[in-house]
């Protein structure tokens, strides 16, 4: 998948994106990361990382900076503030845990543990959480903190950490702001299904909401 990374400027374009589908995107990595089949979830750990580094706001396109952060998960990182690669059999304690408790209702404890995953912030393992279960699970990275910092709704402002970087912010902090947004999501997903709306994908295709797609339309409208 990474091999076929389109180049930036094709990327970008509107007719090249409508040839593709984010829901199918999706489906690839929760298949991967709900497989019960160790390689399968390394691949979609690295992958999710991968992505959520490849694209990004205004149209940002970096897959050779998102194949060095994936790689750091199965290498470490070197330099002068050189760290050890994690041993996989931690990794998938944790990625299994963390599904664990997605399924149980519980994204606040699942944040929790995919942060004890090597390399990930309260950023990109929410990342993760949300390609594990797109329908209960969103990203909440520092643009969703700040919009919620800023937001007109006292509802939404309750849900933001205070801090511009969420990764800064005390554990127990970032566990229940990540489940008051995730709840929200859901909520607010329900409520546009039951009146009968629905969103459209980048190759047309219309879709019922998930969390993850609110969390999308919020995140598109900074």
């Amino acid at each position: 998948m990474w091999g076929d990374c389109l180049p930036t400027a094709q990327w970008q374009q509107p007719e090249t994106r409508a040839g593709y589908s984010s829901m199918a995107l999706d489906k690839y990595h929760m298949d991967l990361l709900n497989s019960e089949h160790d390689d399968d979830m390394l691949r979609g750990l690295a992958s999710s990382v991968f992505w959520g580094y490849a694209s990004g706001q205004a149209g940002r396109h970096t897959p050779g900076r998102a194949l060095a952060r994936a790689n750091m998960l199965a290498q470490g990182r070197n330099g002068p503030r050189a760290v050890a690669a994690q041993n996989p059999a931690d990794v998938l304690m944790h990625l299994r845990q963390a599904r664990q408790e997605l399924k149980n209702g519980n994204p606040g404890a699942a944040l929790g543990e995919a942060m004890k995953i090597q390399f990930l912030g309260m950023s990109f393992a929410s990342k993760l959480l949300m390609f594990l279960d797109p329908a209960r699970a969103a990203v909440y990275d520092s643009v969703i903190a700040e919009l919620l910092k800023t937001n007109e709704s006292p509802e939404l402002r309750k849900m933001a950490i205070g801090e511009a970087n969420p990764e800064r912010t005390l554990l127990g902090r970032r566990m229940d702001a990540y489940r008051r947004w995730c709840d929200f999501c859901v909520t607010e997903a329900a409520e546009l299904n039951a009146q009968g709306s629905c969103w459209t994908d980048w190759n047309e295709d219309k879709s019922s909401w998930r969390a993850v797609d609110i969390e999308r339309a919020f995140f598109a409208g900074s």
